[in-house]
């Protein structure tokens, strides 16, 4: 029984983690679970291989063009991160 009190309390450490960090600052949590992600369409980093011409590859990631905005969501200005994509197919209203 101890044993699988190790291995779940293992699995909840990253839960914990989010947690604390959201006690600690809430910016935060924003910043490293919504930097990267578009907030209206979740596009988000996709990682690959760069391939030479002589088929050596090399890991790399491509991210999205991401821009922080300050949109109306649900009737209020908030500032969200959002893919110029979408800014310019005028799937999110700008707060002026």
């Amino acid at each position: 029984m101890t044993d699988e009190k190790k291995k779940k309390n293992k699995k909840d450490e990253p839960n914990l983690l989010r947690e604390k960090l959201k006690y600690i600052s809430p910016f935060l949590k924003e910043v490293q679970y919504r930097m990267a992600k578009c907030y209206i369409c979740e596009k988000g980093t996709v990682f690959g291989n760069n391939v030479s011409h002589s088929v050596r590859r090399t890991s790399r990631n491509w991210k999205p063009n991401i821009k922080k905005i300050k949109a109306i969501v649900d009737g209020s200005p908030k500032s969200v991160y959002v893919c110029t994509r979408c800014l310019r197919s005028n799937k999110v209203t700008r707060a002026v």
